[in-house]
Protein backbone atom coordinates (compact mmCIF):
# COMPACT_ATOMS: atom_id res chain seq x y z
CA UNK A 1 0.00 0.00 0.00
CA UNK A 2 1.69 3.42 -0.99
CA UNK A 3 0.05 4.80 2.13
CA UNK A 4 1.97 2.91 4.47
CA UNK A 5 4.79 4.19 6.72
CA UNK A 6 7.98 2.36 4.58
CA UNK A 7 12.14 1.82 5.34
CA UNK A 8 14.45 0.98 2.85
CA UNK A 9 18.30 0.58 4.43
CA UNK A 10 21.11 0.86 1.95
CA UNK A 11 24.98 0.71 2.17
CA UNK A 12 27.21 2.12 -0.85
CA UNK A 13 30.80 3.49 -1.27
CA UNK A 14 31.02 6.80 -2.22
CA UNK A 15 32.91 7.27 -5.97
CA UNK A 16 35.46 9.24 -4.16
CA UNK A 17 36.62 10.14 -0.17
CA UNK A 18 33.89 13.32 0.16
CA UNK A 19 35.63 16.86 2.15
CA UNK A 20 33.10 17.93 5.00
CA UNK A 21 32.25 20.65 2.53
CA UNK A 22 30.68 18.15 0.58
CA UNK A 23 28.77 16.13 3.37
CA UNK A 24 27.49 19.46 4.98
CA UNK A 25 26.15 20.21 1.22
CA UNK A 26 24.95 16.62 0.95
CA UNK A 27 22.82 17.24 4.09
CA UNK A 28 21.69 20.50 3.57
CA UNK A 29 20.15 19.99 0.19
CA UNK A 30 18.98 16.50 1.99
CA UNK A 31 17.02 18.19 4.97
CA UNK A 32 15.15 20.14 2.61
CA UNK A 33 13.92 18.21 0.28
CA UNK A 34 13.11 15.25 3.14
CA UNK A 35 11.45 18.13 4.77
CA UNK A 36 9.44 18.59 1.31
CA UNK A 37 8.84 15.03 0.80
CA UNK A 38 7.79 14.00 4.46
CA UNK A 39 10.93 11.95 4.44
CA UNK A 40 13.25 10.85 7.74
CA UNK A 41 16.00 9.38 8.61
CA UNK A 42 19.75 9.11 9.22
CA UNK A 43 22.77 9.06 7.31
CA UNK A 44 26.38 7.83 8.25
CA UNK A 45 29.40 8.15 5.73
CA UNK A 46 32.07 5.93 7.19
CA UNK A 47 35.40 4.77 5.55
CA UNK A 48 34.32 6.20 2.06
CA UNK A 49 30.96 3.90 2.58
CA UNK A 50 27.12 5.58 3.04
CA UNK A 51 24.74 4.19 5.40
CA UNK A 52 21.39 5.48 4.96
CA UNK A 53 17.88 5.29 6.52
CA UNK A 54 14.74 6.57 4.53
CA UNK A 55 11.68 6.56 6.32
CA UNK A 56 8.12 7.83 4.59
CA UNK A 57 5.46 7.41 1.74
CA UNK A 58 6.16 4.35 -0.08
CA UNK A 59 6.56 5.60 -3.54
CA UNK A 60 8.74 8.48 -2.25
CA UNK A 61 11.45 6.53 -0.35
CA UNK A 62 11.45 4.68 -3.73
CA UNK A 63 11.96 7.48 -5.91
CA UNK A 64 14.22 9.16 -3.59
CA UNK A 65 16.14 5.87 -3.37
CA UNK A 66 16.01 5.94 -7.60
CA UNK A 67 17.97 9.07 -7.28
CA UNK A 68 20.25 8.43 -5.35
CA UNK A 69 21.04 4.79 -7.02
CA UNK A 70 21.96 7.50 -10.29
CA UNK A 71 23.66 9.77 -8.25
CA UNK A 72 27.06 10.10 -8.90
CA UNK A 73 28.53 10.35 -5.66
CA UNK A 74 27.03 6.54 -5.21
CA UNK A 75 28.88 3.09 -6.53
CA UNK A 76 28.37 -0.30 -5.25
CA UNK A 77 24.73 0.16 -3.81
CA UNK A 78 23.05 -2.90 -2.02
CA UNK A 79 19.84 -2.53 -0.29
CA UNK A 80 19.75 -3.73 3.12
CA UNK A 81 15.91 -3.91 3.94
CA UNK A 82 12.90 -2.52 2.58
CA UNK A 83 9.44 -3.21 4.25
CA UNK A 84 6.48 -1.38 5.55
CA UNK A 85 7.30 -0.57 9.06
CA UNK A 86 4.76 -0.18 12.12
CA UNK A 87 6.52 3.59 13.53
CA UNK A 88 9.50 6.09 12.59
CA UNK A 89 13.11 5.02 14.25
CA UNK A 90 13.76 8.11 13.03
CA UNK A 91 10.51 10.42 13.57
CA UNK A 92 11.76 14.04 14.26
CA UNK A 93 14.78 13.46 12.10
CA UNK A 94 14.30 15.01 8.06
CA UNK A 95 17.79 13.82 7.95
CA UNK A 96 19.97 13.16 11.14
CA UNK A 97 23.58 12.63 10.88
CA UNK A 98 25.95 10.20 12.32
CA UNK A 99 29.63 11.85 12.40
CA UNK A 100 32.40 9.57 11.54
CA UNK A 101 34.11 10.04 14.82
CA UNK A 102 31.50 9.01 16.90
CA UNK A 103 31.04 5.41 14.69
CA UNK A 104 34.56 4.63 15.26
CA UNK A 105 34.40 5.70 18.53
CA UNK A 106 31.90 3.42 19.43
CA UNK A 107 33.51 0.36 17.19
CA UNK A 108 31.19 0.53 14.59
CA UNK A 109 31.97 -0.68 10.95
CA UNK A 110 29.95 -0.50 7.66
CA UNK A 111 31.36 -3.34 5.92
CA UNK A 112 29.52 -6.01 8.55
CA UNK A 113 26.28 -5.12 6.85
CA UNK A 114 27.65 -6.50 3.53
CA UNK A 115 28.18 -9.63 4.66
CA UNK A 116 25.09 -12.37 4.24
CA UNK A 117 24.46 -12.27 8.03
CA UNK A 118 23.44 -9.06 8.21
CA UNK A 119 20.15 -9.42 10.07
CA UNK A 120 17.00 -7.58 11.45
CA UNK A 121 18.34 -7.81 15.06
CA UNK A 122 21.49 -6.15 13.53
CA UNK A 123 19.24 -3.33 12.42
CA UNK A 124 16.95 -2.89 15.23
CA UNK A 125 21.05 -2.73 17.06
CA UNK A 126 22.16 -0.37 14.35
CA UNK A 127 18.67 2.24 14.68
CA UNK A 128 19.44 2.43 18.29
CA UNK A 129 23.25 3.09 17.77
CA UNK A 130 22.24 5.62 15.81
CA UNK A 131 19.89 7.91 18.17
CA UNK A 132 22.51 7.65 20.64
CA UNK A 133 25.33 8.53 18.56
CA UNK A 134 23.58 10.72 16.00
CA UNK A 135 22.69 14.47 15.49
CA UNK A 136 18.99 15.21 14.48
CA UNK A 137 18.56 17.80 12.01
Amino acid sequence: MPDELWRLVYVSAASHDLSDAELVDLLDVSRQLNLRDGITGALAYYDQRFLQVLEGNELLVEALFQRICHDPRNDSIMTITQSPVTGHAFEDWSMGWVPEKELKRAGFGLRMLYSPQASLDMMDELFIAFRKLGRPS
